[in-house]
């Protein structure tokens, strides 16, 4: 009868607690066994690690026979690192906050699907494109006497870009035609010429008698 081989035990540190784990156990996985738990997106027991969200951060460190702990230069993704003999693990430093808060907004930016749901904010973009009439610089206010301010616009279509620029069209020419008629010069109405003074008078008593 063959004899079943004992488990291979290693021992480790997880936030100053040391603990015996299994060898090459993910670190994911050990810190379960102290009530821990570590931030995943990627990451499920029956599935292949791919370590591809960086959410599972933590800081990995090794003990030396001095006593002292030598760290990695980086963090670790804790699903794709196995346990290892004199292991020293932190998952709650405050510099492993500040990378897992650095990769969250990362993941937000690129995935809005990702931030409508964990923000409640409805309607997000995936991407936003100026319009044609938005990148044109304005009209100079001391060339023309008025400046208008051209906002950008989400999305814009070339056909709504065209509507846009004939309804500046008509109401810049509506402007001018009301300019006119309220000048000085249309108020006065047509003038006239004034009567010629040598010109004969027609006296209606004498036209009636002749």
């Amino acid at each position: 009868m063959a004899s079943v081989a004992q488990e291979q035990l290693v021992t480790i540190t997880i936030n100053d607690i040391e603990l015996q784990v299994p060898k090459d156990e993910l670190i994911v996985e050990s810190v379960k066994r102290l009530g821990l738990e570590v931030p995943i997106f990627c990451y499920h027991p029956r599935m292949k690690p791919v370590g591809m969200c960086r959410m599972c951060l933590v800081e990995v460190g090794f003990k030396q026979p001095d006593g002292s702990v030598r760290k990695m230069p980086k963090p670790q993704a804790a699903c794709t690192l196995p346990a290892g003999d004199n292991m020293v693990i932190y998952t709650d430093t405050e510099q492993i906050h500040k990378d897992r808060k650095g990769v969250l907004e990362f993941l937000l930016i690129n995935h809005p699907s990702i931030a409508q749901s964990a923000t409640g904010v409805e309607n997000v973009p995936s991407k936003i494109t100026l319009s044609p009439m938005a990148l044109q610089p304005a009209a100079s206010s001391k060339s023309k006497g008025t400046s208008q301010r051209r906002i950008p616009s989400a999305n814009t279509s070339p056909s709504t870009s065209n509507a846009v620029s004939n309804a500046v069209a008509v109401s810049a020419s509506l402007k001018k035609s009301a300019a006119t008629l309220n000048s000085p010069s249309a108020s006065e109405g047509p003038k006239c010429n004034p009567p010629l003074s040598n010109s004969p008078t027609l006296n209606p008593s004498s036209a009636e008698t002749s």
